[in-house]
């Protein structure tokens, strides 16, 4: 089967100050996923900013040193509500697991196709 990937992106770079301006605008949007390790939140010192996001915020704050498709789908299926914005900070692995779960979103949104049949 031939797949076509086209899942469109932002990518943003900040400085830690702008960051947590930018950070406290985006999480005032109605559900957002925020994927970021603990270790970062609190060197960051981001934990205000998280606590007082809107009540529709899910945060994936486990620290994650590489990606597997058992993973990506069991936290996939935990998220209650498709995100209106999905928001990584950190390295590759928190980029590319924001990347796979939008990815997810695209093809599960289409009808027939399920997480168990993509990973």
């Amino acid at each position: 089967m031939d797949w076509v990937y086209n899942v469109p992106i932002k990518f943003y770079e900040y400085d830690i100050t702008d960051l947590k301006d930018k950070l406290a605008e985006y999480l005032s949007n109605d559900n957002v996923l925020l994927i970021a390790s603990k270790r970062l939140i609190k060197d960051n010192d981001l934990n205000d900013i998280i606590e007082n996001a809107n009540d529709t915020l899910t945060l994936f704050d486990e620290s994650m040193k590489s990606l597997d498709t058992h993973l990506i789908s069991n936290y996939f299926k935990q998220i209650k509500q498709k995100p209106e914005l999905i928001i990584a900070i950190g390295g590759g692995t928190s980029i590319d697991f924001a990347k796979a779960i939008s990815a997810l979103y695209e093809y599960t949104d289409k009808g027939n196709i399920t997480v168990d049949n993509l990973v």
